[in-house]
C-alpha cells in the first residue's frame, strides 16, 4: 500500500548537499567558462581520483546502488565501479554547468519516442515526464524544446546545491521550474499547467523532504522505496504518464528515450504500488545496459512501508 513519509524520514536519508566546497564549484564554472568543457573534463579525473581515494563519504553514499548493481563484486572491484559512476557523474555536472555558462548549443539532442509524446499531450489532459536521475538528465531535458510545448520541471532545491545558480531552466524559452520544497505551492502549479495540456516533469525515484507518498517495491533484487505523488496527480487529473530516461551517447549528444507509459484509472484509489513497481522495473533495465549513468545516491533500501 501506499503511504505519506514523515519530513524526518526524508531529512534522515537524504541530503542534496554537495561534497564539493563553493570554491571548487568556482574553480570549474571558471575554467568551464574561459577554456571549455574538455579542459574541465581532464581536471575531473584528477579530482575524482583523489575523492575516491581519501574521502571515504563518496563510498558510503555510492555503496546503496553499487552494492545492489554489482552485489558479486570484490572490494578492489567496488572501488572500480564506485570510480566509474562518480567520474560520469562529475563529467554530467560539468555538463549541466557548461549549459549554465556557455548555452544549450555545447550539446546535440535526439528524443527517441517524440510522436508518443505528442499522440499522449493530444488527449488534452496534460502529460506528466517521469523522470529519473538517470543520465545527464538536467543537461539533457534541453531536448525537451522538440516538444514546442510549455514544460515544468518539478525540482527540489537544498541549501546545499552550490551549484544550483549555474543552471537555470528559466534560461530555456520553454521550461519554467517548480519549486518541490513549496508543497502546496507546486501542487497548485502542477495541477495549473496540466489543465493548460501542457507538461510536467517529476522524479519517480527519490523522495524528497519535507514530505512525500512512497511505495515499497523490488528493485535491484530488494524491497525498495518509490515515490508516488507523480501517480496520485495522473489519478486525479486523468493526465497520461511517460517515464522519459536519458543517457549522454557521445562526448556532445544526449538522448532521450520514452521507456515506458503508463495511465492511472480513477478507480486505483490510493494503491499506487503497482505504477511504481512498473517504474522501477524499467530502471532496472536502463541500469542493466547503462550501470555508470545512475546518480541516485540515496539509499532507497533503507525504509519500506511493510
Amino acid at each position: 500500500m501506499t503511504r505519506k513519509a514523515t519530513s524526518n524520514q526524508s531529512a534522515q536519508t537524504w541530503s542534496s548537499k554537495s561534497l564539493a566546497s563553493h570554491w571548487q564549484h568556482e574553480f570549474f564554472y571558471l575554467l568551464i567558462q574561459f577554456c571549455g568543457r574538455w579542459p574541465a573534463y581532464i581536471f575531473s579525473y584528477i579530482v575524482v581520483l583523489c575523492y575516491v581515494l581519501f574521502v571515504p563519504e563518496v563510498h558510503r553514499r555510492s555503496s546503496y546502488y553499487i552494492g545492489k548493481r554489482f552485489p558479486k563484486a570484490n572490494k578492489l572491484a567496488r572501488w572500480y565501479h564506485v570510480w566509474r559512476l562518480c567520474q560520469n557523474m562529475a563529467i554530467a555536472l560539468i555538463d549541466k554547468a557548461a549549459i549554465g555558462i556557455r548555452g544549450t548549443e555545447e550539446f546535440t539532442y535526439s528524443l527517441k519516442g517524440l510522436e508518443e509524446l505528442k499522440e499522449l499531450q493530444a488527449q488534452g489532459n496534460g502529460l506528466i515526464l517521469l523522470t529519473a536521475h538517470a543520465g545527464s538528465w538536467q543537461a539533457s531535458l534541453g531536448g525537451l524544446d522538440l516538444l514546442e510545448t510549455p514544460v515544468h520541471v518539478m525540482m527540489y532545491r537544498g541549501e546545499g546545491d552550490v551549484d544550483i545558480p549555474y543552471f537555470e531552466f528559466t534560461a530555456r524559452h520553454n521550461i519554467n521550474v517548480i519549486p518541490a520544497e513549496d508543497t502546496m505551492g507546486s501542487v497548485i502549479a502542477v495541477a495549473a499547467a496540466l489543465r493548460k495540456n501542457e507538461l510536467v516533469a517529476i522524479m519517480g525515484d527519490r523522495i524528497f523532504p519535507p514530505t512525500a507518498y512512497t511505495a515499497s517495491v523490488d528493485f535491484l533484487g530488494d524491497s525498495a522505496l518509490f515515490p508516488t505523488a507523480a501517480y496520485k496527480i495522473a489519478q486525479s487529473t486523468q493526465a497520461p504518464v511517460a517515464l522519459l530516461l536519458t543517457r549522454k551517447i557521445g562526448a556532445s549528444q544526449m538522448e532521450l528515450s520514452v521507456a515506458h507509459i503508463l495511465t492511472v484509472p480513477k478507480s486505483a484509489k490510493n494503491n499506487f504500488t503497482p505504477y511504481a513497481q512498473e517504474v522501477a522495473h524499467a530502471l532496472e533495465d536502463y541500469v542493466q545496459t547503462t550501470p555508470y549513468q545512475f546518480y541516485n545516491f540515496f539509499d532507497l533500501w533503507s525504509t519500506t512501508n511493510e
